[in-house]
């Protein structure tokens, strides 16, 4: 997927919203973290709010997308 590395991490930080929502309204593992965070779509639908990413001092790694890539 763009924006990811190898090993799921994101290459991008962050900060990198766009990128993020983007990522996320083409991925078919996106899951919102919780009920309360589902603000309006466009904000919900993002890398930042996935159930499956696990931050990073850096950035996050996509939990998905480690799997996938280690298949």
């Amino acid at each position: 997927m763009k924006g990811f590395n190898s090993d799921g991490s994101f290459i991008f930080g962050h900060f990198s919203f766009p990128v993020v929502r983007a990522a996320a309204s083409n991925c078919p593992n996106f899951d919102c973290v919780k009920e309360e965070d589902r603000g309006d779509q466009q904000e919900r639908v993002s890398c930042y709010n996935c159930l499956y990413r696990q931050w990073t001092a850096a950035s996050f790694i996509c939990l998905k997308q480690q799997k996938k890539d280690s298949l």
